[in-house]
Order: structure tokens, then C-alpha cells, then sequence
């Protein structure tokens, strides 16, 4: 049978509580043994924000939102003359025809006449070029005119870019360059394999051809391009040094020529995006690089590859940096046992839900409009509200402060040993008395021990748990997660138990 001792430290004593609390803190604080050190570094997850995070969801689009037929979506968005521009794979914006494309003022939706149309028609890239809007992907016309596959417009009218052999995927502006990047292999009947860039006048290649594979997302990194998709080998000017080079599904180009980000990826890069000076990646990469675990998301802090808390399961397509906080959007689910739907947000190292998240397909974007996040894609709800392929997150990023009250608890966490067997210590804190409910959990996510879901003091309460679930079983070693909620506070702590 399990034993679970506590004891209450600098705080009042509640009646008929000590029982509770030590079970309390054993479910919300799976811990494992650990150092001094790593007792003084935990690794826990933290949530500032209230357990009712759905609460930040936006209910404004509801289920008219971005819609059409089976397949409908959003997939890329920028903001151009002060409204957000959205492109994708859609007949209706609101109660709008929309063909495609539909504009966004923060209010109300609009149209460009009747959009991109033609078999099959969808948007895939949006950007801003020298003041113009930029729309890419497959379509025939654009507001009736006879334009395919990418085109300009400079307010007043559109103009064609040229004829490419296949889809555009993605568009960023780099210094004074359009690059786009995508499945074709030539522009106008030359050869330009999967990257160009445009100069206002005419498109040429990055290098002698470009890359030899698909190109799915573009970003800028300290003053260079980074290309992420499919390919493994970069193409510089021929006769060169380093005429082709190894690069693995990520590269760099510095404005001269193609290198290599370490020793690349095991896998195809979706997603890229940029706080500071870590470059986010996101992709279908998993494995080991010099010593760091790798799980659909890392960072490259410009010399080498690190990772990015316990990584996500599944595609991550988008990354953005918010009021503060770097999140991530795609076709992704929690690791380690922390749940969260298609979308994450960075806090203290380790990736946390936004409430119950996104619930449909996936979500392919992510943009900051209007002091708040935007998110893009297929999916019918958001924090359980009816918001089809497309969401608003409401956080204010000037103040770091949600919309909704953040709770006045504060909450510590920690334990020692961890690793442990089978017994560890475990402190648990509140600054304020309020009700906690406590928990232990598997790497699936599934409950295996309810602690307490009682009324605390404020104060410090030390317990032990000696690896036994709500039965008294003996648990197998592995990871565990303690998750605590108190006060609207949610906090969670990886523990890992080694026999």
C-alpha cells in the first residue's frame, strides 16, 4: 500500500486537513529525486494565467466565421492598409461571398471583388512588398482578371509576377528582395528550384538554381533568410568553393550563398519563427543532436541546436511572438502527458495550453493584429466556443495582463530527490488560503492519483509519496506529472520515477 506522510510548515493549521494536504501534494507534485541543484532549477510548468483560460477566447466569429465546403480553411494571413488580410480555401467570410481572400477591419469583413477563383482555386502566401499586397497560390484570375498563381496589388489595380511551373507556398519581404519559396521548379521557363527572389522588376535564383526540394516556410535570422521544407542539399554559384552543400531540411542564405545550420534536421521543417535571438523551428523532426532531445520543436541559437521545453507531438506549421510569449499553432498535441490542442504558448521554458485550445484539424497561422492573436486554420472551435478556422486569443501584450483577472495566488513547486525510488519529498506553497485540487498523472495524461480537492491555508506544506497510485499499486518508472490547481494557478511538475 502507498503511505503519504505531511506535515504543515510556517502556516496556521487547518483541522482535518493534514491528511488531505499530503495527498494534495502528492498528486500536484509528482517529483522525482533530484540534486540540490536541479532541486534549486525544477523543472515545472507554470500558468499566470487563470484555469479559465477559455475565457480569453474571443466568441465573435461563431460558426459563420471563415466557411464554404468540406475542405474550407484559412491558411495564411498579414496585415496591409491597417486590416488584416486572410487567404485560403473559402467561399464565405461572415455572411460575405468571399472567393479565397477577405479582409478584416477588427470589426466587420469585406471582399476584393470577387477574389481568386479558377479550379481548385486556394491562397497559400500573403505578404507585403514595397507598400503592395502580395497573393500567391492557385488561381486562374483574381477579381475577374486573367492572373495565375501570384500577383500584386498596388491599391488600385492587380498586376501579374511572372508564371511559375508550380504552387507558391510561402512570401516574405528580405531587405529589398520579395523571396518566394514553394513546389515550382521555374519562373517564365528558367530554372528556379523551389526559391527565388523578386526585385521589383524580375525574378532570379538563390545561388545557381536554389534548393532540391520543396520549400514550405521563410524567415529572417540575424540578417539572413532561412528556408525550411523538404530539401536536403543548397545549390550556390557553380564553380564556387562550396558549388552544393549538405544542409538537411533547413538552411541559411546571407545574401551571397547557401550554409548549413549544424548538421540540419532529421526531417521536414514546416514552421519558423523568431524571438530575439532564438530561431523557433518547427517541423516533423524528432532525435538527438549533441545532446538534446528533439520533439517537432527546437530552437537554433545561432551556433547550435537546443530544445525547446519537452517539445510537442505531432506538425507544428506557425510560431509567433506575443505579449511576451513565443506560441506555437499546427496539428499538435501535449508531450509528456501536458494536454493542450493545436496550440501552445511558451511560459519559463516549457510549452503550456491555452485553455481547451483548438478543437478541429490543425491550425496553419498565426498573427498579431490589433493587440491580439489571431489564429488561422481548420478547425470549428476555440476555448470551447463555436470560432470556424479562424480565432481570437484576447491578451493585451503592451501589459503582459490578460483581459480576465489573473489570479492573486502564487504557487511554488518543487521536490528531492528526482529522479527518485520510490519515495521523494515534495513542498508545496500558497500565498494566499483558497481551495487546490491535486493530481498526479501519466505521460498520457491519464489521472493516476487524486490527492485532495479541499481548502488550504496559506503557508508551506511539506509531503511524501512513495510511487503508488490511488489503489496502492507500484507504479513502473518513467515520467510522472503533479498538477496543482489553486485559486485559478495551475502549475505542473515532471517527475521521474527510476527503479
Amino acid at each position: 500500500m502507498s503511505s503519504v506522510s505531511l506535515r504543515e510548515k510556517h502556516c496556521a493549521k487547518v483541522p482535518g486537513i493534514v491528511i488531505g494536504i499530503l495527498m494534495a501534494i502528492v498528486l500536484g507534485s509528482n517529483l522525482c529525486s533530484a540534486t540540490p541543484s536541479m532541486l534549486l532549477h525544477a523543472q515545472s510548468r507554470v500558468s499566470d494565467h487563470p484555469s479559465s483560460e477559455d475565457e480569453y477566447w474571443w466568441d465573435g466569429f461563431g460558426r459563420e466565421g471563415i466557411s464554404g465546403h468540406s475542405s474550407f480553411r484559412v491558411s495564411c494571413s498579414v496585415i496591409y492598409d491597417g486590416k488584416l488580410i486572410v487567404g485560403g480555401t473559402f467561399t464565405k467570410a461572415g455572411s460575405l461571398d468571399a472567393n479565397n481572400i477577405a479582409i478584416w477591419d477588427g470589426s466587420n469583413w469585406s471582399t476584393f471583388g470577387t477574389g481568386c477563383t479558377g479550379h481548385m482555386a486556394r491562397v497559400r502566401a500573403l505578404a507585403v512588398y514595397n507598400g503592395d499586397l502580395i497573393v500567391a497560390g492557385d488561381f486562374e484570375q483574381i477579381d475577374g482578371n486573367p492572373i495565375s498563381t501570384i500577383a500584386r496589388w498596388d491599391g488600385a489595380i492587380w498586376h501579374s509576377m511572372g508564371s511559375f511551373s508550380n504552387s507558391i507556398r510561402c512570401l516574405l519581404t528580405y531587405g529589398d528582395d520579395l523571396i518566394a519559396g514553394g513546389t515550382f521548379q521555374a519562373i517564365d521557363n528558367q530554372p528556379r528550384w523551389y526559391i527565388a527572389k523578386w526585385d521589383d522588376s524580375s525574378w532570379s535564383a538563390l545561388g545557381e538554381y536554389g534548393l532540391n526540394g520543396m520549400v514550405f516556410c521563410l524567415e529572417e535570422y540575424q540578417g539572413d533568410l532561412i528556408a525550411g521544407g523538404t530539401f536536403r542539399v543548397a545549390y550556390n554559384v557553380a564553380g564556387t568553393r562550396e558549388e552544393y552543400i549538405m544542409v538537411e531540411h533547413i538552411a541559411r542564405w546571407n545574401g551571397v550563398s547557401w550554409h548549413a545550420l549544424g548538421s540540419g534536421l532529421n526531417d521536414d521543417v514546416w514552421g519558423l519563427g523568431v524571438d530575439t535571438d532564438l530561431l523557433f523551428v518547427g517541423g516533423t523532426f524528432t532525435g538527438t543532436l549533441l545532446g538534446e532531445e528533439l520533439s517537432h520543436v527546437a530552437t537554433w541559437d545561432g551556433h547550435s541546436w537546443l530544445r525547446s521545453g519537452d517539445g510537442v507531438d505531432g506538425r507544428a506549421y506557425a510560431f509567433e511572438k506575443f505579449g511576451g510569449e513565443m506560441y506555437v499553432a499546427g496539428q499538435i498535441t501535449g508531450y509528456y502527458g501536458v494536454p493542450f490542442n493545436n496550440i501552445a504558448r511558451l511560459d519559463n521554458g516549457e510549452w503550456l495550453p491555452l485553455g481547451t485550445g483548438i478543437v478541429g484539424n490543425r491550425v496553419y497561422d498565426l498573427i498579431t493584429f490589433q493587440n491580439n492573436l489571431y489564429v488561422g486554420g481548420w478547425f470549428e472551435y476555440a476555448g470551447g466556443k463555436p470560432s470556424r478556422n479562424i480565432a481570437r486569443w484576447d491578451w493585451d501584450p503592451q501589459t503582459g495582463i490578460a483581459s480576465v483577472p489573473v489570479p492573486a495566488v502564487r504557487v511554488t513547486l518543487s521536490s528531492f530527490p528526482n529522479p527518485f525510488n520510490p519515495n521523494t519529498a515534495i513542498r508545496f506553497s500558497l500565498s494566499d488560503p483558497c481551495n487546490i485540487r491535486l493530481g498526479i498523472y501519466d505521460v498520457a495524461g491519464q489521472l493516476v492519483r487524486m490527492i485532495s480537492n479541499e481548502h488550504y491555508s496559506a503557508g508551506s506544506w511539506d509531503a511524501a509519496w512513495d510511487g503508488a497510485d490511488s489503489f496502492g499499486n507500484e507504479l513502473p518508472s518513467g515520467i510522472y506529472l503533479c498538477r496543482i490547481e489553486a485559486g485559478g494557478a495551475v502549475k505542473q511538475h515532471k517527475l521521474t520515477l527510476l527503479k
